[in-house]
């Protein structure tokens, strides 16, 4: 499973997001 945690995780292009994965963490700005 691929969780997706941030300040706003509903929209993109509205802040940082983290998606974790199997074994590996994407800090992503969406």
């Amino acid at each position: 499973m691929v969780k997706v945690v941030g300040i706003d995780p509903g929209l993109a292009g509205t802040g940082i997001g983290v998606v974790e994965g199997n074994r590996q963490k994407i800090l992503g700005y969406s």
